[in-house]
């Protein structure tokens, strides 16, 4: 058009050298085009690469969407149960602000904000750039489930119903990853997510999350930092995460783990929060939630009056049940016992157990036995597969493993599984990953469903096998391990080995176990209500307060509930 304007408007000469200037650039664009025709690959990988730019977003959100949208408890799920969607039967958590593990950063803003029982969200909201949450619970109190609910909250755009603005959520397991972070001492946060979800095959462009991290877009879930089992290895990645604080200021990082690895390990930006047990409210609408999900997928996902009427009676059945049992009311506080409980209630009608080790069995016999055998015939029983099973748990225990590889796992069980069958180590593996307490994490890793599971099968392994265990009771790895080997024998030694140790964390593990040994030398157990009584006058803050603790702790559980609230 311009040339046709120059022309119409110039004289001859002009027109002339107009014309001339137009057919040069024309045959430079048909130049062009031609190399193009003949090597037309820079131009289809550019192409490729925009578009891979542009889709990549929606495509990441959608893998966290079908990565994190089930509730299944890292993986328990059976043919007795049905696979529910996580977002059914989630229950908000109340966290509370920590007094107890106060750090010297910790904003003392955010500490007086946050005095009462909050939702995570209410955290989330504070408006503070490089904002660190340690959330630290009990073993099962819900804390991974509460990072993939942020998740997927995130990923789906539902975070305008929360007044949150978006963000793209970043949600790493911190076990599967510790061996990077300790080997490659240069590998940030950008890195790894990209190596991770390369892996996981969704190609993410280059520099892609290197680009959200330094512009503050994403929210960063870190799960699990006491599954890092060794101590060392634990404190170099809370250093790590440390770091990555300090890299991406504009972020917000949320990191979890349980109270005694936290304590070893602490993320020194972080205020830490403490998940709350549930509470009578909760405890009623995850029942409720749970049948309904239950029901609904069981009848090919339709929903009427009658599966309302059939969920309602089987929530309030066990509602009912469980309020005759109060021994119970300390297991259905834990979500992740109280899910037990619920799968346990939908398979055999009753509660027969009083205890949370009596609860393990039951869910282990039902997992590696019952359900199965309702579908086909198994080759092994329920109590075959818990002897191949026990020896591994504590070899992975022992070794401070959360993964273990196929090769490792014949080493460990070929024995066993020798004595009870003849049958390959890779059948059974792939047998009892249909159960649901072993799968294979990633590819060639398999781990237990839960490292709860984990723990008891191992203190199961070492009371039978009468194994001479070297108490190592200020080892947060070992703390769960112990207190079940407590709750299934005689503490006496054990208790004895915390008095002689005399630490916060010992003595806490004493403490405990007054309250869960099955048997305790009545002598030793009065030497630790006495040290309790000598901590209270201690000079030592921490000693008072660990006392307090224990006994108010001891006094609540010894009141009656008059009726719902009171």
């Amino acid at each position: 058009i311009i040339i046709t304007k120059d022309f119409v408007a110039n004289d001859w000469t002009q027109r002339i050298a107009t014309l001339i200037g137009g057919v040069a650039v024309g045959w430079q664009i048909l130049a062009y085009f031609y190399k193009s025709l003949q090597n037309p690959t820079p131009i289809k990988k550019t192409k490729q690469s925009r578009f891979n730019l542009f889709l990549f977003p929606r495509r990441y959100k959608q893998h966290v969407i079908d990565e994190h949208n089930m509730f299944n408890v890292r993986g328990l799920h059976t043919q007795g149960t049905f696979t529910l969607k996580l977002e059914k039967v989630f229950v908000e958590l109340h966290i509370v602000h920590s007094h107890n593990l106060q750090k010297m950063n910790v904003n003392p803003v955010f500490a007086k904000e946050f005095v009462d029982n909050h939702h995570i969200w209410d955290f989330l909201k504070f408006k503070s750039d490089g904002l660190v949450l340690g959330i630290i619970g009990a073993p099962g109190s819900g804390k991974t489930t509460l990072l993939q609910h942020i998740a997927l909250i995130f990923a789906s755009k539902q975070h305008r119903r929360y007044k949150m603005a978006a963000s793209i959520p970043l949600l790493l397991f911190l076990h599967k990853h510790v061996q990077k972070i300790i080997d490659d001492k240069t590998i940030n946060l950008a890195d790894l997510a990209h190596e991770h979800f390369t892996a996981k095959d969704i190609k993410p462009p280059a520099g892609w999350f290197a680009k959200q991290l330094d512009r503050g877009k994403c929210l960063v879930l870190l799960d699990g930092l006491d599954e890092v089992a060794d101590l060392w290895q634990r404190q170099k990645v809370s250093e790590w995460v440390d770091e990555q604080v300090i890299n991406y200021p504009l972020c917000q990082f949320v990191i979890t783990s349980r109270p005694q690895g936290y304590l070893t390990a602490p993320v020194k930006r972080a205020n830490v929060l403490e998940v709350q047990p549930f509470n009578s409210e909760q405890i009623k609408k995850f029942i409720h939630s749970w049948y309904l999900a239950n029901e609904i997928t069981r009848f090919g996902h339709k929903i009427n009056d009658c599966i309302r009427y059939r969920a309602i009676d089987a929530a309030d059945d066990l509602i009912q049940q469980l309020r005759g049992l109060p021994a119970l009311n300390c297991l259905t506080v834990n979500p992740l016992l109280l899910t037990m409980i619920a799968m346990v209630h939908r398979y055999r009608k009753h509660l027969p157990w009083r205890r949370r080790v009596e609860l393990y069995a039951e869910i282990c016999n039902i997992l590696l036995g019952h359900w199965q055998q309702a579908t086909v015939q198994a080759r092994l029983t329920a109590a075959q597969k818990r002897v191949i099973l026990q020896p591994l748990a504590a070899y992975m225990m022992q070794n401070n493993q959360r993964n273990i590889r196929l090769n490792e796992i014949e080493t460990v069980i070929a024995e066993p599984l020798r004595l009870v069958s003849s049958e390959s180590v890779a059948d059974f593996v792939n047998n009892v990953r249909d159960s649901g307490l072993f799968l294979e994490s990633e590819i060639g890793k398999w781990q237990f469903a839960h490292l709860t599971f984990q723990e008891y099968l191992a203190a199961r392994h070492f009371l039978q096998k009468k194994v001479a265990l070297d108490f190592d009771v200020d080892n947060s790895w070992w703390y769960e391990t112990l207190l079940l080997y407590a709750a299934q024998g005689d503490a006496t030694l054990l208790v004895q080995a915390c008095l002689e140790n005399n630490t916060v964390a010992a003595l806490t593990l004493a403490a405990d176990c007054l309250e869960e040994a099955l048997i305790l030398d009545a002598t030793v157990r009065q030497q630790v209500e006495t040290r309790l009584i000598d901590y209270l006058e201690s000079d030592e803050i921490d000693k008072r307060q660990f006392a307090a603790d224990v006994l108010l702790n001891r006094r609540l559980k010894n009141l009656q509930r008059i009726y719902e609230h009171r």
